[in-house]
C-alpha cells in the first residue's frame, strides 16, 4: 500500500523529515484528517444545528410579542409593557434573537465550521441575558406582590431564559472547539 507524507507533520522542504522528527504516514487515499478535527467538524455542525433551533425558538416567542402589540397596540398576555428606548423591550429582544438566527443559518448554510458564530452569538447572547434581566427585575420589583402576569413571571424573563441558554451552549461550544487560543484550561 503507497504512502503519502502529511504535510505540517513533521516533514521539511521538499517532504524531506524534519531533523529530528519522523513524518507521519498515512495510507493513499485517506483523506488526512486528524480525529481529533473530525470531531470539532462534527461538533461545529451540531452546535449550529442547536443554535438554530434555540435563536428559531426565541425568534418565535419575540415575535409574537412584538406581533401581538404592534398589530393590538397592547402587551401579549394582558401584561405591563416594558418599554427601552421608547420602545416596547420585546422589539429589541426580537432584533436580537433574529440576529443570531440569521448569524447561525447563514453559518449553517455556508458549513462554516469555525468558532465564529459561536463568538457572536455568545456576545449577543449576553448582551440579551443583561438586557432582559435588567428589564425583569424591574418589572418584578415593581409589580410585587400584585399577579399581573399571564404566565407567572414576565415574558422578559423568558427571553433572558432562552439568552442564557444559548449563551450556555455557546460557551461549552466554545470550550469544546479549543477555548480561547486554544487553551482548554487556565488551570495546570
Amino acid at each position: 500500500m503507497a504512502t503519502q507524507a502529511i504535510p505540517g507533520s513533521g516533514a521539511g522542504v521538499g517532504g524531506r523529515p524534519m531533523a529530528g522528527s519522523a513524518p507521519v504516514r498515512r495510507a493513499a487515499g485517506d483523506p488526512g484528517l486528524d480525529e481529533r478535527e473530525d470531531g470539532r467538524r462534527d461538533h461545529a455542525r451540531r452546535y449550529l444545528l442547536q443554535a438554530t433551533l434555540l435563536t428559531a425558538a426565541g425568534v418565535a416567542f419575540s415575535g409574537y410579542l412584538s406581533g401581538v402589540k404592534m398589530m393590538s397596540g397592547v402587551c401579549a398576555f394582558s401584561e405591563p409593557c416594558p418599554m427601552f428606548l421608547g420602545r416596547p423591550a420585546c422589539y429589541t429582544g426580537f432584533a436580537l434573537f433574529a440576529a443570531m438566527f440569521v448569524t447561525t443559518l447563514a453559518a449553517l448554510a455556508l458549513r462554516v465550521r469555525t468558532r465564529w458564530p459561536m463568538a457572536a452569538n455568545a456576545v449577543v447572547a449576553a448582551v440579551g441575558v443583561v438586557f432582559a434581566g435588567t428589564l425583569t427585575v424591574g418589572e418584578v420589583v415593581a409589580h410585587a406582590g400584585v399577579p399581573v402576569y399571564g404566565m407567572g413571571l414576565p415574558t422578559c424573563s423568558y427571553g433572558a431564559l432562552f439568552f442564557a441558554a444559548i449563551l450556555v451552549v455557546s460557551g461549552i461550544s466554545w470550550r469544546r472547539q479549543g477555548g480561547w487560543m486554544g487553551v482548554r484550561s487556565l488551570r495546570p
